[in-house]
């Protein structure tokens, strides 16, 4: 259970480190602006109590806008909650709607329950709604239009010709966004199809899936009119509407639609018979027009298996046409044909010869090409994780008998192991299935093999099978390769190591080992000790004590964030900010960070770190303030705006209005 949580965090924590390093772009700075205070001047119907509570929903908002991409997950159900208070008091909350519709920078639930809300409070939101139209969003301002034809009735029709116009803009997004709020606005059905209908003509994937859901979900009341539109429609178009309607007609009707698509063809371009020719395939029409001829142009895109493959499951029909072109010149056309093949449950001696010069390619993107195809003949899924996993699903190759059909791609795979991340982690998830068959070429490797990086990971690979007995010396090989002074062979042995299902008392201490190492690997070492179990405590204690500053600092902060009593550990870690150099400085600040608002009491410490030349450090100092809450204020007060370094000073004075405490209670820089 443990070795799954672990392989869990791993991936998490991969995602959230470049989260991490992600500025919150998509926030409009005007945000930071707003007094939620000043929103109150006005108000007299509200009781202290209300308007408190109003207040403090708004802060969990707006503060929301300013975090990095991480902490928005953590506080995402806090926010709903905000949005749910709010929406109580109803048309009395109007006020708090320049902060609310910041939330429709982003398309998730939080934005679909403000439009809700918004929506409620009715006329008296117009003002406020046509105030926002200047922020500097256009997803914002998209979503807001949308409010206001619903709510202003005398602009409405204004309103809706813009968000229409926005629906033919040169930004894909903005195409995008707009054909999603016009699908949730009630009374366009009409102009709201005949878009749609244009839209099944986009460049853009997204954009026509989107079309075709809103028309498929009008179902019949639509028939009629994309029967009409199929004389006007160009030939991609009619292709993509008659997909539609296929589901919705009978045997004889179906016939019809066949005969337009034939005789849509004859008069269609390359890339239009393509998609034709791919419609025909998803409605199982018998004899296709130069199938073999359409058929290979659709098997040579690098990109089918992200696109098309599953379309060509439904029929069996032209397996004999698939046959033939696994000898064609084309090696894409061969690996695709092989995959349709092979998902069939079809099998034929070529199948690994193509499949092993695929993965013996000097060209990476045929490796990768290869290396999907055989995922999902063997998983039936495409893993995108740059981790190698330990949860694999023996059944599905023993019940398919696949392990002795393509027992031959063993050593090919093996040899990834010494290739970019990527390639050796597809690679290393597929060696798994093979179990023992796997483990003798891995040992093999692990001893002989003279590129250092496949053997380290042959190594580590052997840390993860059950079968293995006698961990020890590939965990020593694993665990002396953290002082490798190539980073990265010690970014592989992190990897190895957390991933491991090596006894806790053998692969911890190694993991504490690995928190000296640079940010990349040192905060997955984090990850993975903060989720492990009770066993890491005492080694944890002892880490405490180590030698380097940055080992004894990291196990501190793991441990304050396990304890009962993390304000104990508060002191010392302010002690290693002021004393620690820079690298210890930005360790300690981002433990006391974790800590939240029991780490008020070091705020005075990381202050003059707002100062900071190095950018990094000075951004995660802010942070840190930011999180311990409104408690940091008086510290701010007294010695962040008086100070003579005129970074912290102006830092400061911007957290104070975070804050929303009075500028005229702060000594202006």
């Amino acid at each position: 259970m443990r070795i799954k949580q672990l392989f869990t965090i791993l991936i998490i924590t991969i995602l959230l480190f470049y989260c991490n390093n992600e500025n919150s772009k998509d926030t409009p700075s005007s945000l930071e602006l707003i007094s939620i205070d000043s929103l109150f001047i006005k108000q007299t119907k509200l009781t202290e109590n209300q308007i408190k509570t109003i207040k403090e929903c708004l802060k969990v908002i707006k503060n929301r806008s300013y975090v990095e991409e991480k902490k928005r997950f953590e506080m995402e159900g806090e926010l709903i909650k905000s949005i749910k208070k709010i929406e109580k008091f109803g048309t009395d909350a109007t006020f708090s709607i320049p902060v609310m519709v910041y939330l429709f920078a982003r398309d998730d639930h939080a934005s679909d329950l403000t439009r809700k809300v918004i929506l409620q409070m009715g006329r008296k939101a117009i003002p406020y709604l046509k105030d926002s139209l200047e922020i500097n969003s256009y997803l914002i301002i998209i979503k807001v239009k949308a409010l206001l034809y619903e709510l202003d009735s005398k602009k409405g029709d204004k309103y809706l010709k813009e968000l229409i116009e926005c629906c033919f803009s040169v930004n894909k997004r903005e195409r995008l966004y707009s054909l999603n709020s016009l699908a949730k606005i009630s009374g366009i059905d009409k102009k709201l199809i005949k878009l749609c209908i244009d839209k099944l003509n986009d460049t853009e994937q997204e954009i026509v899936l989107t079309a075709t859901n809103i028309l498929l979900k009008y179902g019949t009341e639509v028939k009629a009119i994309l029967e009409k539109s199929l004389n006007k429609a160009t030939p991609i178009q009619v292709a993509r509407i008659i997909r539609i309607l296929w589901t919705q007609s009978n045997d004889e009707e179906r016939a019809d639609l066949e005969q337009v698509l034939r005789k849509t063809m004859e008069v269609s371009n390359e890339k239009e018979t393509r998609i034709l020719t791919k419609i025909m395939y998803e409605a199982n029409i018998s004899e296709i027009p130069e199938e073999k001829k359409n058929l290979i142009q659709i098997l040579r895109s690098k990109n089918f298996i992200h696109s098309d493959w599953q379309i060509f499951l439904k029929s069996r029909r032209n397996n004999l046409t698939l046959v033939s072109l696994m000898g064609n010149e084309d090696f894409y056309v061969r690996l695709h044909a092989l995959l349709i093949l092979a998902h069939r449950g079809e099998h034929l001696e070529s199948f690994n010869i193509i499949l092993k010069k695929g993965l013996e390619s000097s060209n990476k993107k045929v490796v990768n090409a290869t290396l999907n195809v055989v995922n999902i003949i063997i998983f039936s899924y495409i893993p995108n994780q740059v981790a190698i996993g330990n949860n694999i699903n023996h059944d599905i190759m023993t019940k398919r008998n696949l392990e002795k059909l393509y027992e031959s791609l063993i050593y090919p795979l093996a040899n990834l192991l010494g290739r970019e991340e990527s390639i050796a982690a597809k690679s290393g998830l597929l060696l798994k299935v093979w179990g023992d068959r796997s483990v003798i070429i891995l040992k093999k490797i692990s001893r002989s093999s003279k590129d250092k990086i496949q053997s380290l990971r042959a190594n580590g690979l052997l840390l993860y099978f059950k079968s293995v007995k006698d961990k020890k010396q590939h965990l020593k090989i694993v665990h002396n390769a953290l002082k490798d002074s190539n980073p990265k062979i010690r970014e592989i042995a992190t990897d190895m190591l957390i991933m491991s299902i090596v006894p806790p008392e053998q692969n911890i201490p190694a993991i504490i080992d690995a928190l000296a190492l640079e940010r990349r690997n040192s905060i997955r070492a984090v990850a993975s000790l903060y989720f492990a179990d009770k066993t890491a405590i005492p080694y944890l204690q002892e880490a405490i004590h180590n030698r380097n500053p940055r080992i004894a600092v990291k196990a501190m902060g793991i441990l304050a964030r396990n304890s009962r009593n993390a304000a104990k550990y508060v002191p010392i870690l302010a002690q290693a900010f002021e004393r620690g150099d820079i690298e210890v400085k930005k360790d300690a600040v981002k433990a006391l960070e974790d800590l939240k608002e029991e780490a008020v009491t070091a705020a005075h410490s990381i202050i003059p770190g707002l100062g900071s030349n190095d950018i990094d450090l000075s951004w995660r100092c802010k942070s840190a303030l930011k999180y311990m809450g409104k408690g940091v204020t008086d510290s701010l007060i007294k010695y962040g705006i008086t100070s003579s370094n005129k970074k912290t000073a102006l830092i400061s004075h911007s957290l104070l209005v975070r804050f929303n405490v009075n500028r005229d209670n702060n000594r202006n820089p």
